[in-house]
């Protein structure tokens, strides 16, 4: 558990594949200043994970999906409109700073 998140067996391979420690997952979690009660993308921009010392491209953004509590999966995105454009029917945060 990060940031009162459970996560489930699926977050934490990718996870651990993608290489993002449990620090870091809080410092972005902790930014989340609303509840989330459906299904939501967290996007978090290339500035702030450089910030957290992740070392990725400049178009690279991780996405987190959570839902009540819940992190689901994580990954990262090159090209942010494109995906989401193509996802029209979530909730998104996004945390750029």
């Amino acid at each position: 558990m990060v940031a009162n998140f459970k996560k489930t067996d699926h977050f934490l391979y990718r996870q651990w594949d993608r290489k993002i420690d449990d620090s870091l997952l809080e410092k972005i979690l902790n930014k989340i200043n609303e509840n989330i009660s459906s299904k939501t993308f967290v996007v978090v921009g290339n500035k702030l994970l450089k910030k957290f010392g992740l070392k990725v491209s400049n178009k690279a953004n991780l996405i987190i999906v959570a839902n009540t509590n819940l992190l689901i999966t994580i990954f990262m995105v090159e090209d942010l409109y494109q995906y989401l454009k193509s996802q029209p029917k979530y909730d998104f945060i996004i945390i750029s700073q």
